[in-house]
């Protein structure tokens, strides 16, 4: 097969992918849905079609457990290609979204646990991570964002018992929680300062940030 009758054939499963997504998620917002397929479904499709590839996952690492909700590896019995395997491990499956997103006060300790370790991990974006595409530009963008007050986009969440899943905008999320600059919201100046430096900072130390307003979309368990 030449480079185009493969790239032909890439299209045309992709396109019907997206139909199938379209048909599987019918009620999903716009925006929620594009973000999701793009940088979740999208994304394990090719992860999963491609043995060989060195492509890096657009936010977090969607292997594994946890809220990702992508656990296949290619030594499944179940074909890497099969769209009902990746939309059955969607983690926004059974999920009821808002039409429009709304402002929810937050602080770290807000979001669950899964959230909470990778806060932890990646210091709140001042950690590169190099599975990421791209993390320490777009984490760099969002701070700029932040300080300016021109990070308008939403992030996606649902509810997981009496926290947030976050499920897509994790630099902006981790930019907007730190809010460095703004001392009457987000991480104290003396934590601010540990992150930027690279040093871990204690689950416990969370208590003490304050709550910041981020425009979200959320989805809530069906009944």
């Amino acid at each position: 097969m030449n480079f185009k009758e493969w790239f032909e054939l890439q299209e045309t499963r992709f396109k019907g992918l997206k139909r199938l997504f379209d048909k599987e998620y019918p009620d999903l917002p716009k925006y929620v849905k594009n973000d999701l397929y793009n940088n979740r479904v999208a994304y394990t499709m090719r992860r999963l079609t491609n043995d060989d590839s060195d492509e890096l996952a657009p936010t977090v690492s969607m292997t594994g457990g946890g809220s990702s909700g992508y656990s296949r590896t290619r030594n499944s019995d179940i074909p890497s290609d099969s769209a009902s395997r990746i939309f059955g491990a969607a983690p926004f499956r059974n999920f009821n979204f808002d039409d429009k997103p709304v402002i929810i006060n937050v602080s770290p300790l807000d979001f669950n646990e899964n959230c909470l370790n990778i806060f932890l991990s990646r210091l709140f974006g001042f950690k590169p991570d190099n599975r990421i595409r791209n993390d320490d530009e777009r984490s760099i963008t969002q701070r700029k964002k932040i300080s300016s007050g021109t990070n308008e986009e939403p992030i996606i969440v649902t509810i997981d018992g009496d926290k947030y899943n976050l499920l897509e905008g994790w630099h902006r999320t981790m930019a907007s929680l730190v809010n460095d600059g703004n001392a009457s919201i987000g991480a104290p100046e003396e934590q601010i300062i540990l992150l930027k430096q690279g040093k871990p900072i204690d689950k416990q130390a969370l208590a003490v940030w304050k709550k910041v307003p981020i425009k979200a979309f959320i989805g809530t368990p069906t009944q």
